[in-house]
């Protein structure tokens, strides 16, 4: 992070000493060869300028999309840890209460089957 901080000075010394050598290697007098130098300095400090405020930005925005992202896992983890608690507690309770009582009528209409009653008739007649 240090590296990105120090980016716009690291990119006005190397403007500027590559824009000096090249002034040195055409042979030009010092007076113009500093006033390049101080030129070149300036607009690639300004660069630099623009470079790190670009990174800086777009770091800050995947911190904040990736810390989003992290809390929406945590809430989705939460929900799914919720559902499953609560299907373990019915389950839990799954059995336990049996209704014995199925289709129960308050009238007493049962009879018998009428074998015990054929049976008798059958030996009488025989």
């Amino acid at each position: 992070m240090q590296y990105l901080q120090r980016l716009p000075l690291l990119l006005a010394l190397a403007g500027s000493l590559v824009s000096g050598i090249l002034n040195l290697l055409c042979y030009r007098s010092n007076n113009e060869v500093l006033l390049h130098m101080v030129i070149a300095m300036a607009a690639f400090y300004i660069i630099g300028l623009f470079i790190r405020s670009t990174v800086l930005t777009i770091k800050t925005e995947v911190d904040e999309k990736r810390e989003k992202q992290e809390a929406e896992e945590k809430v989705q983890k939460e929900k799914e840890q919720a559902e499953e608690r609560s299907v373990e507690k019915e389950e839990e309770f799954l059995g336990k209460n049996i209704d014995l009582t199925v289709n129960y009528s308050s009238d007493d209409s049962f009879d018998p089957l009428p074998v015990s009653e054929f049976i008798r008739k059958q030996l009488k007649d025989n």
